[in-house]
């Protein structure tokens, strides 16, 4: 047993419907992803953290102990990062 995983396929049909994984449904997610992950590992996560986007969690809540920021802030560096 040689102990590679084999390749992720691009795309699968499924009953005449084409599915690709969530990274290749949209041009922007992409940037999106680096975004949501940069607030947590920084420039450069792919390197440090490759499998970040399979375990890290995103979390609204109303708990207001000063951590996190509203919808508007996230939403506004979401945007900020597709123009990137």
């Amino acid at each position: 047993m040689s102990g590679h995983q084999p390749a992720r396929p691009n795309s699968v049909l499924i009953d005449g419907v084409r599915y690709v994984p969530v990274s290749e449904a949209h041009v922007s997610v992409a940037a999106l992803e680096d975004t949501i992950i940069e607030q947590w590992a920084g420039d450069g996560w792919r390197a440090s953290y490759p499998d970040a986007p399979g375990y890290l969690r995103v979390i609204v809540t109303d708990d207001n102990s000063g951590e996190g920021e509203t919808v508007t802030d996230f939403l506004a560096r979401l945007v900020a990062g597709l123009e990137r």
